[in-house]
C-alpha cells in the first residue's frame, strides 16, 4: 500500500512538471501576456518585454525624438515638436499617460511621418491619444498595409479641438487584421482652421483586453469602395445631372457641401455654407479610353485651402492636385475648363476629392462637367490643370550654372570677348547694360511652369527665336535643375501655342497672337527643343497626351500644306501676297510655305531649307514617338511624310550648277525635276535659320555630304546674291535688314551675324571658327552684343541694339568651341 502511495505521489510530481512545462499555444503568439505598461518597456510587472515584431521602435516617442520614425514628406514632423512638457503655454495641463508627445501649434506646416512596420497581435486593439485636427480629412493617423500601401484603417481627432494640449484618448480595433504586416502614418495635410496634429500614447499591441472605460471608440474613416473592379469609366454623377449629390460623400463640417446649390445646368456651388471646412468625395472610376479627364472649377481663390485631389482607390495615394488658376473677383463663382493627362494610371481605380478647408474671403468652390472618359482625343490649347505639387520657378538665380560659366569668363584675358561673351551669355536671362543702355530679361515665369520668352526689341514669342534663345544653357540642364525646368517651360508654352494656332509665328504674353505668318521652322524649332531636352535630360514626363495633340496638329499642318487651298490658310498682307509666284506643283510632297525665316514672303513657295528642317523634325517625331511608346499612328504618319518630303526635295529641290556641281536649290515651284535645268528654281541663301548653310546644323544631312559641301561653297562665294564682303566682314546677309533695304547692295555690304554664326556652326575647321568668332567680337560696334545686320565696312551703322537670338549662338560657339567646355561630351 505504502509502495503505491509512493508511486502515485511520484506520479503526481512529473505531471506537475510537465504542465509547467507545457506552453500554451497563446503564448506562442503573444509571449507578453499581460497590459503594456505606460512606459511601453514589458508587462505591468516589469516581467519580459514586448516583443519588436509587434511594436515599431519607438512608437511611444519614449526617446524623446522621432528616432524609429521616418519623415516621408514635408515639414510638419521634427524632432525639436516632440516634447516633455506637463502644461502648455496657457497653464493647461498636456494629459496623457507616456513621457513625451508630439505636437506644435504652426498650422502652416504640412507633412506625412510613417513608423516602421510592425505585425497586427494580441487582441488587435491599438490605443492611442490624438489633438488638434479640426479638419478631419486632412489630419489623422493612418494603418497601412506594408505588402502593397492599402491604406486600411484611418483615424481622426473627433474631437474638434485645436489647442495644443488638448490629446483625446482613443481606441482601435484593428483585429480585422491579425498577423498583417503594417505601418503607422500620421498626415498632417491641413494649413488653417486646426491645421495640425497631436499624438502621444501609442500602443498597438494589447496581449489582453485593456481597460477601455475612459477610451473614445475610434472611427474608421479611410475611403471604402465597394466592387472596384467594376468601376465605371465615366464617374457616376460627374455631371450632377441629378441635382443632387448621389455617387458623392460628403466628409468634414456640418453644411460644407451638404447645403451646396446645383443649378439647372448642374453646376454646384458650396456657397450657402462658406464657413463650414470639408471635402467632397467621388465614387471610382476606371481609367481608360484616352486617359483624360476634364472638369470645370472655380472660385478657389486660395489654392493651399481649396483645390481638387485625384487619388488612387486603395493606397488613397495623392497623383494630382490642382485649383482654378483663373478665378478672379469679378468673375465670382464663374467655373473655367481644365484637362489632366492620367495614362500613367491607365486601368487603375480612382477617385476624386475637392477640398473646401476656407472659411469666408471665397472659402468655397464651384464646380461642374466632370468628365473622366474620352473615346476621341480632344483639341487642348491652355486649358491644362497645373499640379500644384509640381516644381516651378519664380525667381531662378541659375546659381549652379553660373559657378561653371563665371570662373571661365573671368579667365578671358581679352576684354572685348570677355566682355562679349559675358553679355551674350546672359542675355537672355538677365538681360544686359551698353552705351546704348539697359535692356532687361525678356524672360517670364509662369506660375502654370511655362517660360514666355520674347525676342528682345519686340514684345512677342517668335516660336523659332525663342527655342533659339536657350541654345547656350542646354548643356547646364545636367547640373542645374533651375535651367531644367526653364527649358522644360520654354517647351509647354511653345506646345500651347502650336495647339492655339499651328500657322502662327510669333505670340503675345496673354496667348493672343501677335504675327500670323506661316513659316514651316516655327513648327519644328519647338520638336527639335524638345529633342534636344529628352535626349540631354532623360525626363520623360513632358511627353504627355498634349505633347501628342501638338504633333498631331503639326502633322495635320503640313498634311494640309502638302496641297495647300487658301481657305486653309491665306496670307493676309496684300503686299505679301503680291510677291512672288503662287503656282506650285500640288502632285509633289513638298510644304508650301507662305514665309521664310526671316519673316519675308517666299518667291517661290517650296522654301527648300523649311522643308529640310520638316524632314528632320519628322523623323525626330517618329525616333521620340517610338522610342517612348506614344502614338504609333502619328509615329508612322511623322515617318512616311518624312520619306515622301526628302525624296521630292532630292528630286525638285537639286541643280547641277556649271561651277559648284549637285547643289540644293532655296526656293522651287516643284514644276521642273530636271536637274539640269535652273527653271522653277531659285539660287541663293540668306542669314535667318533655317537657311541652306544649316542644313546639317538642322538634322537633314551630315557635314561632310557632297551635295551640302558644294551647296556650302556656292552660298560663301559671290554667286549668292546676299553674300556681303567688307573691311571687317565677309558673310551672308538677308533682305529683311533695315539698312541694306534702303541701300544699293553692291555698295552697301550688310552681313547679319546669324549668318556668321551658322558658318561657325557648320565647319570642323577651327581657323574658320575662329574668323567667324573674330569677326563677330570686332562688330558690335561698341555694344559687346550681337545685332541682326551691320555695314561690313562701317560696323557702326547695325539694326537692332536688342536681338538675343544671335547672342545666344554666338554665346554657344564661344563657350564650346573657343573655350571649348561642353558638359555633353564623354
Amino acid at each position: 500500500m505504502r509502495l503505491r502511495l509512493m508511486m502515485f505521489l511520484t506520479l503526481m510530481v512529473l505531471m506537475i512538471g510537465l504542465i509547467g512545462c507545457t506552453t500554451d499555444p497563446k503564448d506562442d503568439e503573444d509571449p507578453d501576456n499581460g497590459i503594456q505598461d505606460p512606459n511601453g518597456n514589458g508587462t505591468p510587472n516589469g516581467d519580459d518585454p514586448v516583443p519588436s515584431v509587434h511594436r515599431p521602435e519607438n512608437v511611444d516617442l519614449s526617446s524623446g525624438d522621432l528616432s524609429g520614425w521616418t519623415i516621408a514628406s514635408g515639414n510638419a514632423f521634427d524632432d525639436a515638436f516632440v516634447s516633455d512638457a506637463q502644461v502648455d503655454t496657457s497653464g493647461r495641463p498636456i494629459e496623457r499617460d507616456s513621457a513625451f508627445y508630439f505636437g506644435h501649434g504652426d498650422e502652416a506646416r504640412t507633412g506625412v511621418l510613417e513608423s516602421a512596420p510592425f505585425v497586427i497581435g494580441g487582441t488587435g486593439i491599438m490605443t492611442f491619444r490624438l489633438g488638434g485636427g479640426s479638419m478631419v480629412p486632412l489630419t489623422y493617423l493612418s494603418v497601412v498595409r506594408a505588402s502593397d500601401q492599402i491604406e486600411l484603417y484611418r483615424f481622426a481627432n473627433a474631437s474638434q479641438e485645436s489647442t495644443e494640449s488638448v490629446l483625446i484618448a482613443y481606441q482601435a480595433d484593428l483585429s480585422a487584421s491579425l498577423g498583417t504586416e503594417v505601418f503607422l502614418r500620421v498626415v498632417d495635410d491641413a494649413v488653417a482652421n486646426g491645421g495640425m496634429i497631436l499624438f502621444a500614447d501609442i500602443e498597438p499591441y494589447h496581449p489582453e483586453l485593456p481597460h477601455l472605460d475612459s477610451y473614445i471608440s475610434a472611427e474608421n474613416i479611410a475611403p471604402d469602395f465597394e466592387d472596384t473592379a467594376l468601376a465605371p469609366y465615366q464617374l457616376e454623377n460627374g455631371d450632377f445631372a441629378t441635382r443632387t449629390l448621389a455617387g458623392w460623400t460628403v466628409h468634414g463640417e456640418t453644411g460644407v457641401f451638404q447645403d451646396s446649390h446645383i443649378n439647372a445646368n448642374g453646376r454646384l456651388s458650396n456657397r450657402p455654407n462658406e464657413t463650414a471646412v470639408g471635402l467632397l468625395r467621388s465614387g471610382a472610376f476606371t481609367v481608360g479610353g484616352q486617359n483624360l479627364m476634364s472638369f470645370r472649377l472655380g472660385a478657389t481663390k486660395h489654392p493651399e485651402l481649396t483645390y481638387m485631389v485625384v487619388r488612387r482607390v486603395g493606397t488613397n495615394e495623392e497623383v494630382f492636385r490642382t485649383w482654378s488658376d483663373r478665378w478672379q473677383d469679378i468673375h465670382e463663382e464663374a467655373t473655367h475648363l481644365y484637362y489632366i493627362d492620367l495614362r500613367a494610371y491607365e486601368g487603375e481605380q480612382l477617385y476624386l476629392e475637392f477640398v473646401d478647408n476656407a472659411r469666408g474671403d471665397w472659402g468655397l468652390l464651384t464646380l461642374e462637367q466632370v468628365r473622366t472618359h474620352y473615346t476621341e482625343r480632344p483639341l487642348v490649347t491652355d486649358e491644362i490643370a497645373v499640379n500644384l505639387h509640381a516644381p516651378y520657378l519664380s525667381d531662378p538665380q541659375y546659381t549652379v550654372m553660373r559657378s561653371y560659366v563665371d570662373p571661365l569668363i573671368a579667365q578671358i584675358e581679352d576684354e572685348t570677348e570677355r566682355l562679349t561673351f559675358e553679355k551674350t551669355f546672359y542675355s537672355t536671362l538677365d538681360g544686359f547694360s551698353n552705351r546704348i543702355g539697359n535692356f532687361p530679361s525678356v524672360t517670364e515665369y509662369r506660375r502654370n511652369g511655362n517660360t514666355f520668352i520674347i525676342t528682345g526689341d519686340i514684345p512677342a514669342m517668335w516660336l523659332r527665336d525663342s527655342a533659339a534663345q536657350v541654345l547656350n544653357y542646354l548643356q547646364f540642364m545636367t547640373v542645374d535643375e533651375e535651367v531644367r525646368l526653364m527649358v522644360r517651360g520654354l517647351l509647354t508654352q511653345q506646345f500651347e501655342q502650336i495647339r492655339r494656332d499651328p500657322y502662327a509665328n510669333a505670340f503675345n504674353a496673354d496667348g493672343s497672337v501677335w504675327e500670323r505668318k506661316f513659316e514651316i521652322d516655327s513648327l519644328c524649332y519647338p520638336i527639335w527643343l524638345a529633342d534636344e531636352y529628352y535626349h540631354i535630360t532623360g525626363d520623360a514626363s513632358l511627353f504627355d497626351a498634349f505633347f501628342e495633340m501638338t504633333v498631331a496638329r503639326i502633322l495635320d499642318t503640313f498634311e494640309a500644306e502638302q496641297n495647300h487651298d487658301d481657305a486653309n490658310y491665306r496670307m493676309e498682307s496684300e503686299y505679301d501676297r503680291q510677291f512672288g509666284t503662287h503656282e506650285v506643283n500640288t502632285d509633289t510632297n513638298l510644304i508650301w510655305s507662305a514665309y521664310r525665316p526671316s519673316d519675308s514672303p517666299t518667291y517661290y513657295k517650296f522654301y527648300i531649307p523649311g522643308n529640310m528642317f520638316a524632314v528632320a523634325t519628322l523623323e525626330r517625331i517618329d525616333a521620340l514617338m517610338t522610342e517612348l511608346g506614344l502614338d504609333p499612328v502619328l509615329a508612322e504618319r511623322a515617318r512616311i511624310m518624312a520619306a515622301e518630303v526628302r525624296a521630292d526635295i532630292e528630286q525638285y529641290g537639286v541643280y547641277h550648277h556649271p561651277e559648284f556641281g549637285r547643289m540644293y536649290a532655296f526656293e522651287v515651284n516643284g514644276f521642273n525635276d530636271d536637274p539640269h535645268s535652273p527653271t522653277g528654281k531659285r539660287f541663293r541663301d540668306i542669314a535667318n535659320i533655317p537657311n541652306l548653310l544649316s542644313a546639317p546644323w538642322l538634322g537633314y544631312v551630315p557635314q561632310d555630304d557632297p551635295t551640302y559641301q558644294n551647296t556650302r561653297a556656292f552660298v560663301l562665294s559671290s554667286h549668292n546674291p546676299y553674300f556681303h564682303e567688307g573691311t571687317y566682314a565677309r558673310g551672308i546677309g538677308d533682305p529683311h535688314d533695315i539698312v541694306w533695304r534702303t541701300r544699293p547692295h553692291d555698295d552697301y555690304p550688310v552681313p547679319w551675324h546669324l549668318g556668321l554664326v551658322m558658318q561657325a556652326m557648320t565647319t570642323d575647321d577651327p581657323d574658320e571658327i575662329r574668323l567667324m568668332v573674330d569677326y563677330m567680337v570686332n562688330t558690335t560696334a561698341g555694344t559687346y552684343v550681337m545685332h541682326e545686320g551691320f555695314y561690313a565696312n562701317n560696323p557702326n551703322i547695325y539694326s537692332r541694339d536688342w536681338f538675343t537670338w544671335p547672342n545666344a549662338l554666338f554665346a554657344h560657339v564661344y563657350l564650346t568651341e573657343i573655350i571649348g567646355f561642353n558638359l555633353l561630351e564623354d
